[in-house]
């Protein structure tokens, strides 16, 4: 028999409900779930049907046999009290369940959401309460989401999910409610903004007062076009303090809209500079649509040159005044000028010094550095390849190029602080100029210049630090002979040695001798240069005496071979001797023949920090309880810029507290109560040494040779 019998037997029958609830009749019957479920809906009540589930067969039933009878209940507050009954449906899915909240009324649903024991049972996930929530009428939904602790404690909805639905509501008034009620970070406030009218969205940018530059002209982007240039010209101050300019909103506008502005823009109340800058920042198909006739001269630069989004693409050969009041627009990439193209490109970065140069890195990464800048760098790489005669190898241009890196850029001293600006380290002019970079930036500036002579070399990264990898350098040994090898430079760990006047211990190494190099004073492993994919080929290191010769053949040593930092070697020792039993002294004098050596000490401070640990402080009567050389910044200098100082504990004279000034260009001695009300240790510093400050430190058998940097060249004798 079938559902069909079935069906004529209900037909005739006075009690239907009593047939459905027996089992064993049931089970005569070859019939799917579905014709079961036609059946019930046309012959039993809502009602009959939820006492099913009074019924041992029902209750244990699979979750198809469950799902439809709940299916063909309609009636909200009898399908409420079968989604409630305790136990029924653990065997059904929470998505199902879902759908059947969300068939219920509003005042079903608000019964059931506000049943926590429920929602605990059948963990639902946030995307299906918050499809329960969007369920329900407007003024219901606020309700609900009124109800913090609902939300948080039973739903357990974060602030993005909450953002979901508040987007979805029709009314400003609510989402402002609700913006009220919980606390949303910037971005989230901008997303809720951006989908009001255009009168609430005014009052909250200018009201709210936590939004952020950029969330501000996000929101300004989704106004009118009428709107939005009214709010700048009635709200030109609050811009002005927010760091807003209107081409900054306007260029990322769609054609259209663009369009629109720039047909009414010179009637608007806005400054020459301005729209100078508006016309300049428009898209290049909107400038096309326009007839540069029907503007003011003042306008027809701006509307000749090239953009890309807020930028302005700077074309050598036109006219520098087309450019005019576009300086912080300006953009240009001159990486692969020729010399004649970078001359032109200084002429007009005499004219618009704070203009846009641009380099890039290999992730596609681009940091700027100023006209002025650049024009300072280009010279300076000028003076140092003017330098290189045509007949010197390939070896040789490295090693002039490496010594001289070395001697102009020092590692940034405020790295891993957290002051530290990673773009202007690795701006490759702005590098130059400032005498500071990182190893990315170092490696980019030795790579860049290499080009400039035509060595080709591939920027290799090992663990959070980049250098040089040159495949097929061909080497001129002592003995005549020629080889050939890839080999690796990492110009980054040259810097204190080229400065000081060092061996280049970091110059043409093989990947096995660079990764011994890796290996700190306690053994650890720091996997600087490790990256065995890339530097398996990376097999050839000059030895040590080829090396020696090779920096002899372009003057980096001294006439007798040895390298010039052996001068200061020996006048460090010859001070200890003398001063063998004055501490006091020994300090001053080593300190000053430290300034001697390099009058530019305090601006370089990892070099000088190296050779204060390695090379003045490291003599052999010069022992003390402890030995601090580090950086710290006074605490009035808003921008903590790192100041290096040197800390001394003896048993002869105390502790003794040093600083390096800059402007004296001198080493200044001061009482530690004086010294410790000026300066202050970084955030980071102070995280690394366990919550004291560096000469605070408990372990008071630190000296200076236990913080002597790995593989240091001591002149001649290295």
């Amino acid at each position: 028999m079938n559902s069909e019998d079935l069906r004529k037997l209900l037909l005739t029958s006075d009690d239907k409900f009593s047939l459905f609830a027996d089992p064993k009749l049931l089970g005569q019957y070859n019939m799917t779930v579905g014709e079961f479920g036609k059946l019930i809906n046309e012959f039993l009540t809502d009602s009959e049907k939820a006492r099913l589930f009074q019924i041992e067969y029902f209750k244990n039933a699979n979750s198809y046999t469950k799902r439809c009878i709940m299916d063909n209940i309609s009636d909200s507050n009898i399908l409420l009290r079968v989604l409630e009954e305790p136990g029924l449906l653990d065997n059904v899915d929470t998505s199902y369940i879902r759908d059947a909240i969300i068939r219920l009324s509003d005042d079903a649903k608000q019964k059931i959401l506000h049943n926590k024991e429920f929602f605990e049972k059948h963990e639902f996930y946030s995307f299906e309460i918050i499809k329960i929530i969007d369920s329900l009428s407007e003024e219901n939904k606020v309700a609900i989401l009124s109800d913090s602790s609902l939300i948080t404690d039973t739903f357990k909805l974060d602030k993005y999910d909450l953002e979901k639905i508040i987007l979805n509501l029709q009314k400003d008034e609510n989402k402002m409610l609700l913006m009220d009620k919980y606390t949303f970070d910037n971005y989230i406030s901008a997303n809720i903004i951006k989908t009001m009218n255009d009168i609430n969205k005014e009052k909250l940018v200018l009201n709210m007062g936590k939004l952020g530059p950029y969330q501000i002209k996000q929101v300004l982007k989704t106004f009118d076009v009428n709107n939005l240039m009214g709010f700048f010209e009635k709200n030109g101050e609050f811009c002005k303090n927010n760091k807003i300019e209107p081409y900054e909103v306007i260029s990322e506008l769609p054609a259209d809209k663009q369009l629109q502005i720039a047909l009414s823009l010179t009637t608007r109340d806005f400054s020459i500079d301005d729209k100078r800058k508006i016309f300049a920042t428009l898209g290049n198909e909107v400038k096309g649509k326009l007839n540069k006739e029907d503007y003011p001269q003042e306008f027809k630069g701006a509307l000749s040159v090239k953009s890309m989004g807020k930028n302005v693409l700077v074309e050598l050969g036109r006219n520098p005044q087309d450019y005019a009041g576009l300086d912080e627009l300006m953009v240009i990439n001159p990486e692969k000028f020729s010399k004649e193209q970078k001359e032109q490109l200084k002429q007009i970065c005499r004219v618009y010094p704070d203009m846009h140069i641009n380099n890039t890195h290999d992730n596609g990464t681009f940091f700027s550095s100023t006209g002025k800048e650049f024009i300072e760098g280009e010279n300076w790489i000028e003076s140092v390849l003017s330098t290189i005669k045509p007949e010197f190898s390939k070896a040789q241009k490295i090693a002039i190029i490496d010594n001289a890196i070395g001697k102009r850029v020092s590692y940034s001293p405020d790295f891993d602080t957290e002051v530290f600006e990673k773009w202007d380290n690795r701006a490759l002019w702005k590098i130059i100029s400032r005498g500071y970079g990182v190893c990315n930036g170092i490696s980019r500036l030795e790579q860049y210049m290499l080009e400039q002579v035509g060595i080709q070399s591939k920027m290799v990264s090992g663990k959070n630090h980049a250098f040089l990898k040159i495949e097929n350098m061909e080497f001129e040994l002592a003995n005549g002979e020629k080889v050939t090898g890839t080999t690796i430079v990492d110009p980054t760990w040259n810097l204190a040695l080229q400065r000081y006047g060092c061996k280049p211990n970091h110059l043409f190494l093989s990947y096995e001798d660079i990764r011994k190099r890796d290996i700190a004073p306690d053994g650890k492993d720091t996997e600087a240069h490790k990256n065995d994919e890339e530097l398996k080929d990376a097999t050839f290191t000059l030895d040590q005496q080829n090396l020696r010769n090779l920096c002899a053949s372009v003057g980096l040593t001294r006439q007798d071979g040895q390298f010039p930092v052996l001068d200061f070697i020996e006048k460090s020792k010859k001070i200890d001797e003398i001063c063998a039993n004055s501490p006091e002294k020994n300090i001053e004098s080593q300190f000053k023949l430290l300034q001697k050596v390099c009058p530019e000490f305090a601006k370089c401070q990892n070099s000088t920090m190296q050779m204060l640990r390695t090379i003045s402080f490291n003599n052999p009567n010069l022992k003390f309880k402890k030995c601090v050389i580090d950086r710290v910044y006074e605490k009035d200098d808003e921008s903590k810029t790192p100041v290096m100082f040197v800390y001394f504990e003896s048993s002869k004279f105390g502790k003794k507290f040093y600083y390096a000034d800059k402007e004296q260009g001198q080493f200044i001695e001061m009482q530690g109560k004086e010294f410790e009300k000026r300066f202050e240790c970084y955030d980071r510093d102070l995280e690394k040494n366990h919550g004291r400050r560096l000469w605070e430190d408990d372990d008071k058998s630190q000296n200076v040779n236990t913080r002597a940097d790995v593989d240091v060249a001591e002149g001649g004798n290295r």
